[in-house]
């Protein structure tokens, strides 16, 4: 079964879930960063998209593609997931807004995958709010794990 992940990712964490999800379906899988190419979806029998949340929002390259193909995915076993450092309520509105409401429906799994904030790797806007919003004054790596497993057994069973 080919299964294509398409994900953004602005630091790295939605591109490590990407490849851990890649890992965990084993079979055909392409993995593909949503900035640099836009695949066409009715070459896979399933499809993973995800993105991480930044300012709020999901990468615009993510919600170009969901626009862009929303009915070819609406033909094909879908799981959608976000990495966000936002605690259990915020994160489930930011996955809600992430996604349109026909994918969102559609989808096999929808969920967070956690989150991961490497400070020296962001700019320093990025930094200097993470510093002040969240609260966080070093590096965390709070990928899930269990939400991986789970994503991954909906997309075998679909």
């Amino acid at each position: 079964m080919k299964t294509l992940i398409a994900y953004s990712s602005t630091y790295g964490a939605a591109a490590d879930c990407a490849q851990q999800l890649a890992q965990r379906l084993g079979a055909e899988t392409d993995v593909v960063d949503l900035a640099k190419a836009q695949p066409d979806p009715t070459a896979y029998d399933r499809v993973i998209i995800g993105g991480s949340i930044y300012m709020g929002q999901i990468q615009k390259s993510t919600k170009a593609y969901c626009q862009t193909y929303g009915e070819q995915l609406l033909q094909k076993p879908l799981g959608l997931y976000v990495c966000s450092g936002r605690q259990a309520e915020d994160a489930a509105k930011q996955l809600q807004e992430a996604f349109p409401a026909a994918l969102r429906e559609y989808a096999l799994w929808m969920n967070t995958l956690g989150y991961r904030y490497k400070l020296q790797g962001m700019n320093f806007l990025h930094r200097f709010i993470i510093k002040k919003v969240a609260k966080v004054t070093a590096d965390e790596d709070r990928l899930n794990s269990e939400a991986m497993d789970a994503l991954a057994a909906a997309m075998n069973a679909g």
